[in-house]
């Protein structure tokens, strides 16, 4: 079976749970992670305040985004951040995503 599911926000909590339930459907996946130290070949890298473009691969044909800050006492204490990744970032990635439909 071919990947066809990227998980943008791979290294969330959330994901976690939905990995798990994927592995045992025995449904294959891409998960973007910001940690450089892992090594597999279904991970992208990408940190939402570092690069510019998420490159998708062509066999993708859902995306699900669990990626941001979680939390109300990170959100302020990170709130230019924060702001950044719901304002700018995140909508600027779904309308990518869309594009390429």
């Amino acid at each position: 079976m071919k990947n066809k599911l990227l998980i943008v926000g791979g290294d969330s909590r959330s994901s976690l749970y939905v990995k798990e339930y994927l592995r045992r459907k025995n449904i294959k996946y891409f998960f973007t992670s910001r940690n450089k130290k892992k090594k597999n070949n279904n991970i992208i890298y990408y940190d939402f305040l570092k690069c510019k473009n998420l490159i998708i691969p062509k066999n993708i044909t859902s995306v699900l985004i669990l990626a941001g800050i979680d939390g109300e006492k990170k959100c302020i204490k990170f709130f230019d951040d924060a702001k950044k990744i719901s304002h700018t970032i995140l909508p600027k990635l779904i309308y990518s995503i869309l594009k390429k439909k």
